[in-house]
């Protein structure tokens, strides 16, 4: 293998866009992935004539994903992507903030007892999301780009910077699992869950009561979300970046700055980048070779702590062909479509005929 900068473990999004931005500034890259293809979640396969997200199923947070592409000059047509919120039949869009309301009206719709706790529910999502709009908002840096700044973008910046301040403390107390937030609301377990079944278990509070912030940030790339990984990969070949898939990387000396893959092959880095899974990363490195007491026992200490925990729930997905129009489900509902049920998923349902 060639002496390359970087290694770069993990050729998903991540570990992709990070081999980007160190091709723009020169740097040598090689990046592994164990599967065949880059992208990870970010792929899309074709049946019939027809493409099928096998991960992804929209770009969220798309201002962010823009702006990258935009800094790195990668052209990725988009369309908007509307979101829809639906509870049997009454279903809502989301096209603006002023949504919030309706979201309001429905869940009171729902849970006409529970009307004063909603209302105190949708107060604390407007200033979750007033926090998150000082993080992510048109004044914050992390939409431009990286380019060297004047003096006259510092003193846009630091008026942000005052805001940014006070904004984290409130923040860092929204660190609570959604679940274990919103009984501070209510107890009623069929409410909170209509509100928190769209997050994995655990999700902090901070990110799944703004997420209506996201909704209105939904775009899906023409062709598939496998779209976006397929045009990194170009950016990336385009660069001569050297691209080994079918790697999985089964050793790693952290002193000697050595990893091994499954066939044998070692590769010396000088600085690496692991965008894999955290858990696996530890697993695989023997303290036993480490001289050095310190990082030895930080090794084992993470290696501990992340040894009983397991990946998030899966996603089970069905894809179903049907033979109506696209007129029919425009007329129900959006492209990006929630259907929670009433009762929420602890809940047991009671059955109907």
């Amino acid at each position: 293998m060639k002496n390359n900068d970087v290694i770069i473990v993990g050729g998903g999004i991540a570990g992709s866009i990070a081999a980007a931005f160190l091709l723009k500034e020169g740097i040598s890259v090689s990046l592994m992935e164990k599967e065949e293809h880059l992208g990870g979640l970010v792929n899309s396969f074709e049946r019939k004539g027809y493409v099928f997200d096998g991960g992804l199923r929209a770009i969220e947070s798309s201002g962010l994903i823009i702006s990258t592409l935009k800094e790195l000059g990668i052209d990725l047509p988009l369309v908007k992507s509307t979101v829809s919120l639906g509870i049997e039949d009454r279903i809502i869009s989301l096209k603006e903030t002023k949504n919030i309301k309706d979201f309001e009206d429905m869940l009171k719709y729902f849970y006409p007892e529970n009307s004063k706790e909603i209302e105190a529910i949708i107060l604390e999502i407007r200033k979750v999301m007033e926090y998150m709009m000082v993080l992510l908002g048109d004044e914050a840096p992390v939409y431009s780009g990286g380019e060297k700044r004047t003096v006259r973008d510092l003193r846009k910046i630091l008026p942000w910077l005052v805001k940014l301040l006070r904004t984290l403390p409130k923040l860092s107390k929204l660190g609570l699992p959604v679940e274990e937030h919103l009984k501070k609301f209510t107890q009623d377990p069929a409410l909170t869950d209509i509100i928190k079944q769209h997050f994995f278990k655990g999700t902090p509070a901070s990110f799944a009561l703004s997420y209506f912030l996201f909704y209105f940030d939904y775009n899906y790339p023409l062709g598939g979300t496998g779209s976006l990984a397929r045009a990194v990969e170009h950016y990336l070949r385009e660069r001569s970046c050297d691209i080994r898939t079918k790697t999985k990387i089964c050793s790693l000396d952290p002193v000697k700055k050595i990893v091994q893959d499954q066939h044998g092959n070692t590769y010396h880095y000088d600085k690496m980048i692991w965008a894999a899974d955290n858990k696996y990363l530890y697993s695989i490195i023997d303290p036993a070779k480490i001289q050095r007491n310190k990082l030895r026992k930080r090794i084992e200490q993470k290696r501990s702590s992340l040894k009983d925990l397991r990946g998030a729930e899966s996603v089970l997905s069905v894809y179903l062909g049907v033979d109506l129009p696209p007129s029919y489900f425009t007329s129900v509902c959006s492209e990006h479509f929630f259907t929670p049920r009433t009762g929420g998923a602890s809940v047991p349902q009671t059955p109907t005929g």
